[in-house]
């Protein structure tokens, strides 16, 4: 606990989300500083200062852009982190560019990616479920009973929101493109279908996308119909076609329930601080 308190610690910008992380983890014995956290006072005059000095880093999950540090408007490149932080300092966030990632291993920065905590990604992947799940209420004209709703992937936000619209009692058909994952579908009482195929037509009041890989094309976009309900969870590139009308649901935890998403993020802190998540080392 002294080692923590004495930890020169920093959440730089981020959403909602992070300042609910900031103070789980103050409560919970690491004294971080805030920094552009939306709803949290700047404890620096800029960016530079907070670096300065700093050995620990908490980051949105996507902070480098060109090999640059990009927090709100200010950048920093990366090339300049070793003269501005302490020795051996840590970056805890989630996407690190490879070559950024080398350089910075090169350097003696450890960065450690809390996408890769496993019980992160899980509770990570069910608050997106129920907040999509919400989401999708508001957007269709009609209720979850008894709806047509196709899911396309069966990772762990596909599994987790396809389980949650089938116990709500939607017609649920989930696409995917291994033919295990599509028997283990049909075992849970659902239907399943071919991702980028979907033999069996494509009528449904509502589709969903986890896959961020082109999954929905232009042509297959206009049979779905206009009342359809196209919703996108995954990163980009995402999977519909440019030109469909698509309702975004990227980061809707840090959106719909930033409590909550904030206490899973500074778990995720601690795990990466204490041997779990991906490590330069």
């Amino acid at each position: 606990m002294d080692a923590c308190n004495a930890l020169r610690a920093w959440v730089l910008g981020g959403d909602r989300r992070y300042a609910a992380a900031a103070e789980c983890l103050r409560r919970s014995g690491l004294p971080v500083r805030t920094y552009r956290v939306p709803g949290m006072g700047d404890e620096a005059e800029d960016l530079e200062k907070a670096l300065k000095g700093a050995e620990l880093l908490i980051l949105p999950m996507r902070a480098f852009f060109a090999e640059r540090l990009c927090i709100g408007t200010e950048a920093v490149e990366a090339a300049r982190l070793p003269e501005l932080l302490a020795p051996e300092a840590i970056l805890v966030g989630g996407w690190f560019p490879e070559p950024v990632e080398d350089w910075l291993r090169a350097n003696r920065i450890r960065c450690r990616s809390v996408l890769e905590v496993e019980r992160y990604q899980i509770r990570n992947a069910a608050a997106t479920a129920e907040a999509a799940t919400g989401l999708l209420m508001e957007a269709m004209d009609r209720t979850v009973l008894g709806a047509r709703i196709l899911v396309i992937g069966w990772g762990r936000i596909g599994k987790q929101l396809a389980g949650r619209l089938h116990s709500l009692g939607a017609e649920v058909t989930v696409a995917a493109r291994k033919e295990s994952h599509r028997a283990e579908i049909e075992t849970m009482g659902m239907r399943s279908e071919v991702t980028g195929r979907y033999e069996n037509g494509l009528s449904y009041d509502a589709v969903v996308n986890t896959v961020p890989a082109p999954v929905i094309s232009a042509e297959q976009g206009k049979r779905l119909g206009a009342d359809c309900v196209m919703m996108e969870l995954a990163s980009e590139p995402g999977g519909f076609a440019a030109q469909l009308p698509v309702l975004m649901g990227r980061g809707l935890p840090g959106t719909c329930v930033p409590v909550t998403a904030g206490e899973h993020l500074a778990e995720a802190v601690w795990d990466c601080l204490t041997g779990e998540g991906r490590t330069l080392e």
